[in-house]
């Protein structure tokens, strides 16, 4: 089974950091996100692109959470960014 990797979907969005937080917008919808804190942290990562065993295993590197935990927690989050089309999933690993 292919690993599936997930990355922001650039072609459909504009974003941009501010003061730790990072905006978005959605160029078909024209609907903005505000994301803080974790979320921040998680757009970064996925800016490059993650699976979410290593996105968990980034994020763990920061919080005092095991992976398993992180992988978790993070696993509806990125659904309902897929769902909302502000990431797409792919089976091309990120650039090294």
């Amino acid at each position: 089974m292919l690993e599936v990797y997930y990355r922001v979907n650039s072609a459909r969005l504009m974003f941009e950091e501010m003061d730790g937080e990072v905006v978005v917008i959605h160029q078909d919808t024209g609907v903005y996100y505000n994301l803080e804190s974790v979320a921040a942290d998680i757009w970064r990562e996925l800016q490059t692109g993650a699976s979410l065993p290593d996105l968990a295993a980034r994020l763990a590197s920061r919080y005092v959470e095991a992976p398993e935990t992180i992988r978790e927690m993070v696993a509806p989050f990125l659904a309902q960014m897929l769902e909302l089309g502000l990431v797409v999933e792919t089976s091309a690993p990120p650039p090294a």
